[in-house]
């Protein structure tokens, strides 16, 4: 069980954190126990109490940086991810019973926006990859001037370089939309042009039935009035015999 392949491996005085591979080897503990909470894999009473011996591990000024570097939840605040870890009720209990009791996760950011762009996102993670590859587990706290001056330097190089795919990616993107934009309005323009003209045809169309039925009202007043002059006439020549 995974509750007993762990017991053994959080317990600080097995780690070293001034030999690099000590600090590794706790790094790696972390990060294989951290992807079980996040399966979900303790959720027998067991596995809570290893939680909380793991918690208890954590969160100590020592180590923490050391864990931090490879769980990205401990550089997040609580409120930020909670919500994230708890839709549907169900699935997140164990990686919630952690985040709970961790503490020193970042604070909560005051007016956050979060309408975070994509590059930010990216833009950040991989000033984490520089540092990880600059300074390894030690930390920003034991680098040297000179390791901290690297680290700038490669994240430099690494920000222009995405500064440039962003660059070919708008100048890609931009006149796409800007042609599916000129579409967009001429696909409206020709269909207010094909509803006005339907319009027009359809008035049109009742002007001629009207003028038919007038026409045709006309024809028959035209043929009441010659009955009604042949009534008179016939009336007129009956009178005259009859004089």
């Amino acid at each position: 069980m995974a509750s007993q392949a762990f017991s053994e491996r959080l317990v600080k005085a097995n780690y070293d954190f001034n030999n690099p591979l000590d600090a590794a080897r706790f790094q790696h503990t972390v990060f294989e126990f951290m992807k079980l909470v996040k399966d979900d894999s303790f959720g027998d009473p067991n596995g809570e109490e290893l939680m909380d011996k793991f918690c208890k591990l954590v969160n100590d000024r020592e180590v923490w940086h050391f864990a931090q570097t490879v769980v990205p939840e401990f550089r997040s605040a609580r409120e930020e991810q909670i919500h994230e870890h708890t839709e549907g009720g169900k699935g997140y209990a164990c990686l919630n019973h952690v985040l709970n009791k961790l503490s020193f996760l970042p604070p909560r950011r005051r007016n956050i926006n979060v309408f975070v762009t994509e590059q930010d996102v990216v833009s950040q993670r991989q000033r984490r990859y520089v540092e990880y590859l600059e300074i390894r587990v030690r930390g920003r706290g034991a680098a040297t001037c000179s390791e901290l001056d690297d680290i700038e330097d490669h994240y430099s190089q690494v920000e222009a370089e995405l500064d440039r795919k962003q660059s070919f990616l708008n100048s890609t993107v931009s006149p796409i939309v800007a042609d599916n934009r000129k579409a967009s309005v001429r696909i409206r323009d020709d269909q207010s042009r094909s509803a006005e003209e339907t319009a027009s045809r359809a008035r049109d169309a009742a002007k001629e039935e009207r003028a038919v039925v007038v026409d045709g009202e006309l024809d028959g007043m035209e043929k009441d009035g010659e009955r009604i002059d042949e009534t008179e006439e016939g009336t007129g020549q009956a009178k005259a015999k009859t004089t």
